[in-house]
């Protein structure tokens, strides 16, 4: 019974962590925008995305949602590349810092 529920929690952590951050976003808009923005690479069998992208002084700014100790930013990476980007945001479960990637 401990081991379902403790799968349960790990399956909805990131549903989750991606819910709030999305609240938090949505509570710091001037406007109420109703169309999440996110990325999805158009490529077949690809699962490359990124969570959410926002408007920031006329550039688009990827924002990844992690929640554990998971650094893989494959998909920010593919985004940035992409777009020439020079700033991303991850949120995770690590303290706050600035990273030249």
């Amino acid at each position: 019974m401990i081991t379902t529920i403790l799968n349960i929690q790990d399956a909805w952590r990131g549903k989750v962590a991606e819910h709030i951050v999305a609240q938090e976003i949505i509570a710091a808009e001037t406007r109420v925008s109703t169309h999440r923005q996110y990325w999805v690479r158009e490529k077949y069998q690809s699962s490359a995305e990124v969570d959410f992208i926002i408007e920031f002084r006329g550039k688009a700014i990827p924002i990844e949602v992690k929640s554990g100790n998971n650094s893989h930013l494959r998909s920010l990476h593919q985004f940035m590349n992409r777009t020439n980007h020079d700033i991303a945001v991850r949120v995770w479960s690590k303290p706050f810092s600035i990273e030249n990637v």
